[in-house]
């Protein structure tokens, strides 16, 4: 029986678990990315290296 929260129930997780194929334009480490609103389509992009952050969202 899995546990709610395992490693194998990615159903709620809502941030990336593997670095995305983009790279930060400061130190050029894999970005990853957290979903902030899914409704306004509003995605933050953080570094882990440098700690660069940015938000997106639709024009």
């Amino acid at each position: 029986m899995r546990r709610l929260g395992s490693a194998g129930d990615r159903s709620g997780w809502r941030v990336s678990a593997q670095p995305a194929p983009w790279v930060c334009p400061t130190c050029g480490d894999p970005l990853r990315f957290e979903i902030l609103d899914d409704e306004a389509f509003l995605v933050a992009w953080s570094c882990l290296n440098c700690g660069l952050v940015r938000i997106t969202e639709p024009a």
